[in-house]
């Protein structure tokens, strides 16, 4: 919205009939604006593509050369008056006597309200059952970050991880720290590192190989394996693992309970993700 009050103050500087245009990207979308005019007069056009979306502004010229500036200050004392004040962070101090594993469990598992309260998460066996005990504010702002794509092309085409990393980085640019794994059957999980982010993904309309993507919030059971489909494999996603916990050795003890470890997500090994994948049959 600034920007575009912004290109409104430059149009208006110009008079007489001169067509010009300017471009913007935004994270999931582009924004066209164009001052041209006809034989009724001048007009800003404003077109915002995301996706197969398209959105189209016409802003007429009220009268001859007169400019859209009193339309840009308008917009501009809206955009002011619900601005919020950034609060300012205080330098946190040096501890040479506290543990940097210490510090990254701290970061990680801080309850997100700010009371400064560490959500203690343990990893249990109860008669063959995985409990992992943890805060329920972690758990749900963790799933409103997540999204699941079914991505089935025309002939029951369908990508693989690398394809869909590729088409991520084309249609959503400027998603930092997306995350993105393979759950089968064309099926795919994206984890995102703002819930904003995930919203405005969830509200486009998005296309792979000609064919309309579905996206749908992700759920612990969503896309679970069907008894009849007798798959050999599966994997088995570790939601909020803490560092503490983040071995080789954790990883083959739970996938022993979920019916035989087989291997652990190569992502997984190389960066150190704390949500973890592991195959097991």
């Amino acid at each position: 919205m600034i920007w575009i009050t912004q290109v409104m103050r430059e149009a208006s500087r110009t008079k007489g009939n001169v067509v010009k245009r300017w471009r913007r990207l935004e994270p999931l979308s582009e924004i066209y604006c164009a001052r041209n005019f006809n034989k009724y007069g001048r007009y800003l056009s404003l077109i915002s593509i995301r996706g197969r979306r398209r959105s189209v502004i016409i802003i007429l010229e009220f009268t001859l050369n007169s400019g859209w500036e009193n339309i840009a200050d308008k917009m501009g004392r809206f955009l002011s008056s619900h601005r919020k004040e950034v609060e300012s962070t205080k330098q946190r101090l040096v501890d040479n006597n506290f543990p940097f594993a210490e510090a990254v469990r701290s970061i990680k598992w801080t309850n997100r309200k700010g009371d400064g309260v560490n959500a203690q998460a343990t990893l249990m066996k109860e008669e063959g059952i995985i409990c992992i005990n943890e805060s329920s504010n972690t758990h749900n702002e963790v799933m409103q970050r997540r999204l699941v794509g079914d991505f089935e092309g025309k002939n029951n085409v369908l990508p693989n991880l690398a394809e869909m990393r590729s088409w991520a980085n084309k249609f959503w640019r400027q998603s930092h720290g997306l995350n993105i794994y393979e759950m089968g059957a064309g099926k795919f999980l994206f984890e995102f590192a703002m819930k904003t982010m995930t919203e405005q993904v969830i509200a486009g309309e998005w296309i792979w190989n000609n064919s309309r993507v579905r996206l749908e919030w992700w759920s612990p059971t969503l896309v679970a394996t069907n008894m009849e489909n007798k798959a050999t494999s599966t994997w088995t996603k570790i939601v909020g693992l803490p560092l503490h916990l983040w071995s080789e050795t954790v990883f083959k003890a739970i996938g022993d309970l979920c019916g035989g470890w087989i291997e652990t997500e190569e992502e997984t090994q190389n960066y150190g993700i704390i949500s973890n994948g592991l195959e097991s049959k």
